[in-house]
């Protein structure tokens, strides 16, 4: 199922909010875990598992590393929808 941007950016900040306990946490495409306190590797994999859980998708190994901002996700998941929905 194809996102929009806005649909995307809007289910990451509830991960976000969610996972960082954070309800006023505003994400931008820059956003990295230099601007959010506690993003480390525990919580990238909890990301990474609520990403793939939302967005019914896995992320593969070689698609972790490039994981560094919010819009490296978004563009990730924009990605991947779209392939889920051409197979």
């Amino acid at each position: 199922m194809a996102f929009t941007q806005e649909e995307i950016y809007a289910e990451l900040t509830k991960i976000f909010r969610h996972l960082f306990k954070n309800p006023t946490l505003e994400l931008t495409p820059e956003t990295s875990p230099a601007q959010i306190g506690y993003w480390n590797s525990f919580a990238q994999v909890n990301i990474i598992l609520a990403v793939e859980e939302r967005f019914e998708f896995e992320i593969r190994s070689e698609e972790i590393r490039s994981l560094r901002t919010i819009g490296d996700f978004a563009r990730l998941i924009d990605l991947r929808c779209r392939e889920n929905d051409a197979a």
